[in-house]
């Protein structure tokens, strides 16, 4: 498992901010993203599993084509 932090996806994807990435962080509920984020105990900070992430990415994308 790779795991990268808000800043570094939003680094590997040029069309996605930090700020789009915390958005759809914040909508995890709604959107699914949850799947890919992962959280340690007693850590503030939010990882994504990178691999999952481009999962999500290609299902979270074809379906707003819709």
């Amino acid at each position: 498992m790779t795991i990268l932090t808000v800043k570094q996806i939003a680094s590997r994807y040029d069309a996605f901010t930090e700020s789009t990435i915390r958005n759809w962080i914040n909508d995890a509920d709604n959107n699914g993203i949850h799947v890919c984020i992962v959280r340690p105990p007693n850590v503030r900070r939010v990882f994504i599993d990178i691999v999952k992430f481009e999962q999500w990415l290609r299902r979270f994308l074809k379906n707003s084509d819709q």
